[in-house]
């Protein structure tokens, strides 16, 4: 989340998503690039997060050349595999409004 301080990023970003799953008006998804795949890895502590968040209809997406990239092809524990072009179709759809963190 962000750059600069580790610990910092992960706090932040653990208090984002947790604000998101108790919130009503969810995002419609959550993509991941880079080595923000790494978060949907089954090893990661904010696995339950994200999985909790696809269970109330976010749909989180994981850039495909970044999962293999990172190793995580066979292991991504939140996710659907997605590549570049089909998340920038969903980005660029009418009323889609982007937040970066």
């Amino acid at each position: 989340c962000g750059y600069g301080d580790a610990v910092i990023g992960y706090e932040a970003l653990s208090n984002v998503l947790d604000i998101m799953i108790n919130r009503d008006k969810k995002p419609a998804a959550i993509v991941c690039i880079n080595t923000a795949v790494m978060l949907l890895g089954m090893d990661s502590p904010l696995l339950p997060r994200f999985k909790k968040l696809e269970e109330q209809g976010v749909e989180i997406m994981a850039g495909r050349m970044c999962v293999n990239e990172c190793g995580l092809t066979d292991s991504l524990g939140s996710g659907t595999i997605r590549t570049l072009t089909e998340i920038m179709e969903f980005l660029l759809l009418p009323g889609v409004d982007v937040i970066s963190l």
